[in-house]
């Protein structure tokens, strides 16, 4: 398994800080523990935004760099908080093997 973060740390921590904070107020207290253990075992991957960018149709132009770095990469996951784009991300139906 592998995730997908764009070019910047914000990208990454944000979605994952995010977690953990659901995790502290919404689960058992050893949960985090747990969560830690599981993020350390991540191979996170950071991948570049490939040039020139392929265009999505069904994705905004702001998110086209993200989708186009986690397509390019092959990743198995990409990791956001967008709901929009998860959205758009169903609706394209794409897969890590959509362009090359």
């Amino acid at each position: 398994m592998s995730l997908i973060f764009s070019n910047t740390r914000y990208s990454v921590v944000l979605p994952l800080l995010e977690a953990e904070r659901n995790i502290q107020t919404r689960l058992e207290l050893g949960t985090v523990h747990t969560y830690h253990n599981f993020v350390a075992t991540i191979p996170f991957l950071l991948a570049s935004i490939p040039s020139p960018l392929p265009t999505y149709p069904a994705i905004n132009a702001k998110d086209v760099h993200v989708v186009a770095a986690a397509d390019f990469a092959s990743v198995a996951y990409l990791l956001t908080l967008d709901k929009r784009l998860i959205t758009q991300i169903q609706t394209a139906k794409l897969s890590s093997s959509h362009t090359r």
